[in-house]
């Protein structure tokens, strides 16, 4: 097929983007990964009219761009080729995950996150206008933004889409090899939930969490009072809709034990795979383990990783602005804002890119979070004025 790739492929994928990628390394090192197939991004370009592909070319006016591409649809051989790809799917109630996977998402720099398109619990007479969601996803305003802020070069290339058959599991979640808060890479971090990862990935209810160390120790546990699940639902518009958990589960782990260990060991195997700490999703179906995707953990300072590595926490000033207890989400905001304004910084003080480069890994770590609190990482800071 000329724009289809199937899941195992030798060739050159570096223009599938970061979460195809991803997918295909997973297959080919053994892991167990739900059936897919990847559109290139020559589909895209394919089914372009002559008016959207000089929208394209010129493409000096985003705003102008995005209004030629409204139209946008999947061109006659790529249907065909959706068609006969689609046969390769088991049974007529499949549902699938259409996904992008765009060259600049998912990378170590650049996570690009909620910002293009995917869906979930899509039947397959909806895969082609879904596809074409995705492709639009990439040019828009948000991307945009996001692309200038970053110094991305301009146009974006036409993310790929993943096609990924959706399993029905009992518990699902995300576990990183390294704790992403702490910068600690002793611990695997594990986080769960009944049924569809997507409580846990978007935060919108609360989630087990358990911190495993390198021998398989679970050091850390906190399980959460469940109120609700995600299931498949033909009748919501994005396919997933809640559903109320029983008095009877609600209290208890979503994950034994067991469980708990097998992803934390799993996850550092794939860190090993890639080379750096990775950000997993994952899903027990019928007692079975699968990895829906992987990317590399963007937040996590590659000078934070060795426990025994002297740090210098300070809460002098910072305190007054985040008094008490922060919660992650207040903490990863903070932290974002101090990273983008201290990288300015240094543009404004001319610093010289290729400094600035040498030391990126800094930015991401001017704070840290400790039991709860906001301090500086005062050596990181030493660092920048260093520079």
């Amino acid at each position: 097929m000329r724009y289809i790739l199937r899941s195992v492929s030798s060739g050159n994928d570096s223009h599938l983007g970061g979460k195809a990628r991803s997918l295909l390394q997973l297959l080919r090192a053994g892991f167990p990964v739900p059936d897919f197939f990847v559109l290139a991004p020559q589909a895209f370009r394919d089914s372009l009219t002559l008016a959207q592909h000089a929208a394209v070319e010129s493409a000096s006016d985003a705003e102008a761009l995005r209004s030629a591409l409204a139209d946008l649809v999947p061109g006659s051989p790529v249907r065909r080729e959706l068609s006969a790809a689609l046969l390769w799917f088991d049974g007529t109630e499949a549902v699938f995950a259409v996904r992008s996977s765009a060259p600049d998402e998912d990378s170590a720099e650049h996570s690009f996150a909620g910002q293009l398109k995917s869906f979930l619990g899509v039947r397959p007479q909806d895969i082609e206008q879904r596809i074409a969601d995705v492709w639009k996803s990439g040019f828009s305003a948000a991307v945009c933004a996001y692309r200038a802020q970053h110094g991305l070069p301009w146009p974006p290339a036409a993310p790929a889409v993943i096609v990924q058959k959706m399993i029905k599991p009992d518990t699902a979640g995300v576990a990183f090899s390294s704790d992403p808060v702490t910068g600690d890479r002793s611990l695997a971090v594990v986080g769960s939930n009944y049924g569809l990862a997507t409580s846990v990935v978007s935060g919108e209810a609360d989630s087990d969490l358990h911190h495993v160390d390198r021998s398989g120790r679970i050091v850390r546990r906190l399980i959460a009072i469940k109120t609700r699940v995600d299931r498949f639902s033909a009748a919501a518009p994005e396919g997933v809709a809640p559903v109320a958990v029983t008095a009877k589960e609600a209290r208890r782990p979503a994950l034994t034990d067991e469980q708990v260990r097998r992803v934390a060991e799993a996850v550092r195997r794939i860190e090993t795979l890639f080379g750096s700490p990775q950000d997993v999703e994952w899903a027990i179906a019928g007692g079975c383990l699968h990895f829906l995707q992987a990317r590399p953990i963007t937040a996590l300072s590659l000078s934070s990783g060795d426990k025994n590595t002297l740090q210098i926490w300070d809460n002098s000033n910072i305190v007054e602005s985040y008094g008490g207890v922060t919660t992650p989400l207040t903490f990863s905001f903070a932290r974002r804002a101090y990273e983008g304004v201290y990288r300015q910084f240094c543009r404004t003080m001319r610093v010289p890119r290729p400094v600035i480069e040498a030391n990126d890994s800094i930015f991401g770590c001017m704070l840290g979070k400790i039991r709860g609190r906001v301090y500086y990482n005062l050596l990181n800071w030493y660092r920048l004025i260093a520079m």
